[in-house]
C-alpha cells in the first residue's frame, strides 16, 4: 500500500481561477449532488435565462425524504427528469440497475406478476400493472439500496448483518428496513433475500 501524504487544503476564488470556475463547480454538483453532504438530492433545475434580467444562476434541488407516500403517481412538473431505466442508469450505474434486475428475478420466483416501475425518486414494483411497493429500490453508483416494508426490523437486521449486508440506520424510526445490496449479494444471499422479500409481501397482504 502506498504511503498516504497529507495535503493542506487551500481556499480559492472561483471568479479569479482560470480552471476552477463557478460553471465547473456547478457541473460537479449536478453530476453528484451527494458531495454537498445533505443526503439524497435530485437536481431539478440549473441556470436559466430571465427575459429582462439576463441569466439567473441557481441550483434547484429537491431532498428525497426517508419516508414518502409510495404507490401514487407523482405530479409532473416543468423540471421533472425522465423516469425510466436510462435515468436510473445515469443517476446510479448500469451495474446497480442490474442488481435491481436480479432482485426482481428473486421476487418473481414466487410472484411472476411483479414488475419494476421506474419513478423519479425510487424504483418501485407493480403487480398486475398496479403499484405494490412492499419493496422499493434506489440504484446508487456502487450498489443498490433496498427499502423493505416490515414490522420486525430488529431480527431481520441481525440476519442481514450476519450475512454481510450493510443495514442503514436513520435518525428516526422508519417503517422500512434499509440495506445495501452489492454486486455479488443476489447470488451469495439469494435465499435470505427471497425470505425477506416474501415476508414483506405476506405482511402487506395482511
Amino acid at each position: 500500500m502506498s504511503k498516504l501524504q497529507y495535503v493542506k487544503p487551500e481556499p480559492i476564488l472561483l471568479k479569479e481561477h482560470p480552471e476552477f470556475t463557478e460553471a465547473w463547480l456547478q457541473d460537479r454538483i449536478v453530476d453528484d449532488p451527494s458531495i454537498l453532504g445533505l443526503g439524497d438530492l435530485d437536481v431539478l433545475d440549473v441556470e436559466r435565462r430571465h427575459p429582462k434580467a439576463g441569466r439567473l444562476d441557481l441550483l434547484h434541488f429537491t431532498k428525497v425524504l426517508d419516508e414518502v407516500v409510495l404507490g401514487q403517481d407523482e405530479e409532473d412538473s416543468a423540471y421533472t427528469p425522465p423516469a425510466d431505466r436510462a435515468y436510473w442508469e445515469k443517476k446510479g450505474s448500469k451495474e446497480s440497475v442490474g442488481i435491481v434486475d436480479e432482485c426482481l428475478g428473486i421476487l418473481k420466483a414466487n410472484n411472476p406478476k411483479l414488475e419494476l416501475k421506474y419513478n423519479r425518486y425510487y424504483i418501485g414494483l407493480t403487480e398486475d400493472g398496479r403499484p405494490n411497493n412492499f419493496v422499493v429500490f434506489r440504484a446508487k453508483k456502487q450498489f443498490a439500496r433496498a427499502e423493505v416494508l416490515l414490522g420486525d426490523q430488529a431480527s431481520w437486521g441481525q440476519r442481514l448483518e450476519a450475512a454481510g449486508l450493510a443495514v442503514l440506520t436513520g435518525e428516526k424510526e422508519r417503517a422500512r428496513i434499509h440495506f445495501r445490496i452489492s454486486r455479488d449479494d443476489p447470488a451469495k444471499n439469494r435465499e435470505l433475500l427471497h425470505e425477506i422479500f416474501e415476508a414483506a409481501y405476506q405482511e402487506q397482504q395482511g
